[in-house]
């Protein structure tokens, strides 16, 4: 998981030789791009997530060029994602003390001899 905030801008792409949309994650406070989404469209907008699609680089080995991957992206919001992540923690403590209970109850009260 990859968090940051989203910039989407339309810039010319020397390589496919016109205008593209630019889809890209960066840092708060630097900018910094962290990932790259090219050619960028909109497929579906939730309250909760989005949906993204386009494609990004990769450089080839042995030459200059590049090789385009197509790729989605779903994006959540850091507060939902933050909201989402408190509550699985805390079915995790939930579970965990539930298996607690469990436990305990089985040291104090044996299991009763089978009748025949």
């Amino acid at each position: 998981m990859v968090r940051g905030v989203l910039y989407v801008t339309e810039e010319r792409d020397a390589e496919l030789n016109r205008a593209i949309r630019t889809a890209s994650i960066c840092t708060p406070k630097t900018h910094e791009k962290l990932l790259v989404l090219f050619d960028a469209v909109l497929l579906s907008a939730k309250p909760d997530w989005w949906t993204m699609t386009g494609f990004k680089r990769i450089p080839e080995a042995l030459s200059e060029a590049t090789r385009a991957c197509s790729q989605s992206w779903i994006l959540i919001p850091g507060y939902v994602a933050d909201q989402e992540r408190e509550e699985s923690a805390r079915g995790r403590a939930l579970s965990e003390l539930h298996a607690a209970e469990i436990e305990a109850e089985k040291v104090q009260r044996p299991g009763r001899p089978r009748r025949r």
